[in-house]
């Protein structure tokens, strides 16, 4: 069987999705984002999960979507649906098996966390429009890592847990749904909730992770993040 892939974007990196999907069809079997992923009757942090378990890489196109004031600098930033989907798929995966994709001379302001980190870089201006032939160098370059390491192995499958087969309580779709929105202190004050509740160490660890971040997120609009910065770094 081929390796399953899912590509995340935001609506406006769809053309750069479906033009990696293509170059690797015969390679892996791929799922972009908006090909039947988020199914009715399901909330978005379960149909997510769900393809997180079927998937063995994930591939996310970081475009510039958003605008955003940091410490009084205006910033093009990736949209935080794409972050928080790209994190979940590290966080199951591991990062040799999720990458994520940038324009070449792009001004994108990253996350410091992931500074350092290689990125796979395509021409976003060619003249002739053709960003199938634009992503052919990152394509194969992930080909490579595909054919390397292959589909997640039946006893990795085993000595984890299904996440889709764990409760979702309330609280965790609810701060979900505010960090999305962008409403950091509602989604913190639903996670310290949820921390109270939850008896899982790694299920904690996760929480406090996603904490900090929101900690770090309010700072990184008002300064002075840097402290939060090394708790989340501390926590990773």
């Amino acid at each position: 069987m081929k390796p399953r892939i899912f590509i995340g974007s935001s609506v406006e990196g769809l053309n750069i999705a479906y033009a990696i999907q293509q170059n690797l069809t015969h390679d892996a079997e791929i799922t972009v984002w908006d090909q039947g992923v988020f199914q009715l009757s399901k909330t978005t942090i379960e149909s997510l999960i769900e393809i997180l378990e079927e998937s063995d890489f994930g591939i996310f196109v970081f475009s510039e979507d958003d605008i955003a004031e940091i410490r009084n600098t205006t910033e093009t930033v990736v949209r935080d649906n794409v972050l928080f989907e790209f994190g979940l798929f590290i966080g199951k995966l591991t990062r040799d098996r999720v990458f994520f994709i940038i324009p070449s001379n792009s001004e994108l302001h990253l996350p410091t966390d992931l500074l350092g980190i290689t990125p796979g870089k395509y021409d976003k201006d060619r003249e002739d429009g053709r960003m199938q032939a634009a992503t052919g160098p990152v394509s194969n370059e992930i080909r490579q890592l595909v054919k390397k390491l292959g589909k997640r192995n039946e006893q990795e499958e085993l000595a984890k847990t299904p996440l889709k087969k764990s409760p979702v309580d309330k609280n965790e779709e609810n701060w979900i749904d505010d960090f999305f929105s962008r409403k950091y202190k509602e989604a913190i004050k639903k996670l310290e909730e949820s921390y109270k509740n939850e008896k899982e160490a790694e299920r904690k660890l996760e929480n406090e992770i996603w904490r900090a971040y929101c900690l770090f997120k309010i700072d990184e609009k008002e300064g002075g993040g840097e402290a939060r910065r090394d708790t989340l770094q501390e926590l990773c």
